[in-house]
């Protein structure tokens, strides 16, 4: 569920489940899958808004301030500065239901946001693809660990932990 997100986990969930039982009760079978899932995307920076207990992360994309709500949106304070895509449902023009989100760039320097495999190669977050990076060394050892990297003239300029696994 943390990778894909709830809507996305349970459909594949159901994807698997029918093919097991349809395998054990020995019947032919075929799955369609008349759409892809559909959403909004929407790109900006993630900052604080307002003070005290009522402090809030929002993303802010051009003049526009989004709420993001949703499970997939925990943990996302501590990528407070960065520039993430974020993928979900709109509610209304400034609420956004969040699947998932990638970073994208902080303090305008492009980033990268994997899986990391060993200690030079990450595994895209939004594609799977394999690219190599060079990671800090407080990073490499983190294999199976989600990590974003700022890079700069071939090093790492800032990095974070998404999520440890």
């Amino acid at each position: 569920y943390r990778r894909v997100g709830g809507y996305e986990a349970s459909k594949l969930e159901a994807h698997f489940a029918v093919i097991r039982y349809m395998q054990g009760a020995g019947a032919a079978y075929s799955i369609v899958h008349p759409a892809t899932v559909c959403g909004d995307s929407v790109r900006g920076l993630l900052v604080w808004q307002g003070a005290g207990p009522t402090r809030s992360v929002v993303l802010r994309a051009g003049t526009t301030v989004v709420t993001l709500s949703g499970m997939a949106t925990a943990g996302i304070s501590k990528l407070v500065g960065s520039e993430i895509m974020v993928r979900g449902v709109r509610v209304t023009p400034r609420d956004l239901v969040v699947s998932d989100y990638v970073v994208r760039a902080f303090n305008d320097v492009p980033a990268v946001d994997g899986v990391v495999v060993d200690a030079r190669t990450v595994r895209l977050t939004d594609g799977g693809t394999l690219q190599r990076v060079p990671l800090p060394a407080s990073l490499q050892e983190m294999r199976g660990a989600r990590v974003w990297v700022a890079v700069k003239d071939g090093k790492p300029h800032a990095y974070g932990l998404v999520d440890a696994r």
